[in-house]
C-alpha cells in the first residue's frame, strides 16, 4: 500500500512538472512591396549611361588619328577595357557606356602612332564626360 501511494505521488508530481504551459509568440507585421515609400528622387536603377566626348591633342604628330581607350580601372594593375576608338584634334572621340553606380571612376589612355601612351584618370561625377587628352 504504501508503494502504491508512493508511486501515484511520484505520478502526480511528475504530472504537474511537465505540464505545458501556453505561450503566445510576438506577432509580425507582414510588409508588401507597395508599404515601401522611397526617399524623393530615389531610382531602382543600379546603372546609368556615360556620354564621353574624348579629344586629343599633340603637337608632335598633327593631323593624325590617336588610339582612345576607356578602361574601368588602372589598365597597368588590370582594368578591363570598356571601349577604344580614335580621335584626333578635329575628330573627337564619342560614345556612350551603359556604367554600374559603383564605377566611379575610369582610366582614360591615349596612344599615338609611336605606341606612346598618355593616361588620365577621369572622376565620373556627371553623366556627361568632356575631356581632352
Amino acid at each position: 500500500m504504501k508503494k502504491g501511494l508512493l508511486i501515484i505521488i511520484l505520478l502526480s508530481i511528475f504530472a504537474t512538472a511537465c505540464k505545458t504551459t501556453k505561450q503566445t509568440l510576438p506577432t509580425t507585421t507582414t510588409m508588401v512591396t507597395t508599404d515601401i515609400v522611397p526617399p524623393l528622387g530615389f531610382t531602382w536603377e543600379n546603372s546609368r549611361n556615360v556620354y564621353f566626348t574624348v579629344k586629343a591633342t599633340d603637337n608632335q604628330f598633327v593631323g593624325v588619328n590617336y588610339l582612345i581607350s576607356v578602361y574601368d580601372a588602372d589598365p597597368a594593375n588590370g582594368g578591363k577595357l570598356l571601349i577604344k576608338g580614335s580621335a584626333s584634334a578635329i575628330t573627337a572621340f564619342t560614345c556612350t557606356l551603359y556604367l554600374s553606380n559603383l564605377v566611379t571612376q575610369v582610366y582614360i589612355v591615349k596612344t599615338a602612332p609611336d605606341a606612346s601612351t598618355t593616361t588620365q584618370t577621369v572622376k565620373l561625377t556627371s553623366t556627361v564626360v568632356n575631356t581632352t587628352i
